[in-house]
């Protein structure tokens, strides 16, 4: 059964209380945590707080058989694996929309929320956790990308970390708990309870509309990566990581491109208005996806005795694409 602890950001391990309940929940040396990194790319980071938040575990005497941090140069299927097996995930803090899009990337966003153990979440991965996510710090910061999200949908109020009791702030939705660093939320059973100072806030204000908010997610991050100026000075594995996002997105939704491009333009015209794009970068993307897929398609045909397995594995060596995303191109191509 889910679990869920919710933390800001402690600065001196977990809370006396949440080790006692980690030390209840956790009671034996045979279980599976898995990390989920906010700040993927950052490898150093990652392993630093990795290293940090496993010595909380330690000092409250919990042990674990497999601990894994997931990284970037895992493939999707090992990462699948790991939190498949896992009894714990512990959703690490940073930069929480990247902690999203790595997600998306890696296609584990509904492995994540279908996970069904014991999660813990801090700081960005207790934000994370919400179902309508309001991202209040960096819209603050006037971008309209980090304003609302999809999140994990463990649950239905948003965590605000390090607002401190008095602080002034402008809410757009209802179901808030402010959270301060040393305090911790427990949710089991769709009702939470709070250890430690808190704040919940409860607003009948305009609601957060998010239809399609993944969609929107995607396409929102394809559009600001492609028209930011540094957009030609990217690395490798960056545009690598770019070309899995944009590919991703018309899979999953059988966009051809003219879709896909009336909303490139129309997100475009909303926020970067002023800006030159870089989308024939994209159409030769799409170009090439389209060519590769169908190129897969005749493959497959002239190889009907081989077991779906195998034409998995070499169409995915030769070509770059899966049975999978071949049907979802069906739609599009004939």
């Amino acid at each position: 059964m889910r679990k869920c602890y919710l933390l800001s950001n402690p600065q001196s391990g977990f809370p006396t209380k949440l080790r006692e309940f980690l030390k209840e929940d956790i009671n034996t040396n045979d279980k599976n945590i898995v990390f989920l990194p906010c700040n993927y790319r950052q490898t150093k980071g990652n392993t630093k707080y990795h290293k940090i938040n496993t010595e909380w575990f330690t000092e409250c005497g919990v042990y674990f058989k497999n601990n894994i941090l997931l990284t970037n140069d895992m493939s999707k299927n090992e990462i699948k694996e790991y939190i498949k097996s896992a009894d714990i995930l512990f959703i690490m803090g940073g930069q929480q929309l990247e902690q999203i899009k790595f997600c998306y990337i890696k296609d584990i966003f509904e492995d994540i929320m279908n996970f069904d153990g014991l999660i813990i979440g801090i700081c960005a991965g207790a934000i994370n956790m919400a179902d309508k996510v309001s991202s209040l710090y960096l819209s603050n910061m006037h971008n309209p990308i980090q304003t609302f999200y999809k999140g994990f949908s463990f649950l239905d109020f948003n965590i605000l970390p390090h607002i401190e009791k008095h602080s002034q702030i402008t809410l757009t939705d209802n179901k808030y708990v402010i959270l301060p660093d040393e305090s911790f939320v427990v949710f089991k059973n769709n009702q939470y309870k709070v250890y430690g100072e808190y704040q919940s806030l409860d607003f009948d204000v305009e609601k957060i509309h998010i239809e399609n908010s993944e969609l929107n997610f995607l396409l929102l991050n394809i559009v600001f990566i492609n028209c930011n100026f540094r957009f030609k000075n990217l690395s490798v594995d960056q545009i690598s990581e770019y070309k899995q996002l944009f590919k991703y997105t018309i899979l999953k939704y059988k966009m051809n491109f003219d879709t896909f491009k009336r909303n490139f333009y129309h997100l475009k015209k909303q926020y970067l208005n002023n800006c030159m794009d870089n989308i024939d970068f994209l159409e030769k993307e799409y170009n090439f996806i389209k060519k590769s897929i169908l190129e897969a398609k005749k493959y497959i045909n002239s190889n009907c005795d081989l077991t779906k397995d195998d034409l998995n594995s070499l169409i995915y060596d030769r070509y770059g694409v899966t049975i999978n995303e071949i049907s979802c191109f069906d739609t599009d191509i004939k």
